[in-house]
């Protein structure tokens, strides 16, 4: 979905720049992810706190994707898809 959503809303010129930042961004924090979740839980004995956290954050995220706009037509002037 990540390569997908980038080459619609910010089109092939500048692909694999914007593509890589975001992709990194995405494995920094599957890589934190769990280091948190494992502090947390060593601090307080339950997943609960951080999971109160996340899961707020996982709706607002899923809203915000709800609320871009259609990607429109490519630069040159032409439909995107057909479906």
């Amino acid at each position: 979905m990540l390569a997908y959503l980038t080459s619609r809303y910010f089109g092939l010129r500048c692909f694999a720049q914007i593509f890589s930042t975001l992709f990194a961004a995405v494995m920094i924090a599957m890589g934190l992810g769990p280091l948190a979740f494992g502090a947390v839980f060593d601090a307080t004995g339950s997943y609960i706190a951080v999971l109160a956290i996340g899961a707020p954050i996982c709706l607002v995220a899923s809203g915000l994707v709800l609320l871009l706009s259609p990607y429109g037509q490519r630069a040159r002037g032409g439909q995107v898809s057909l479906t």
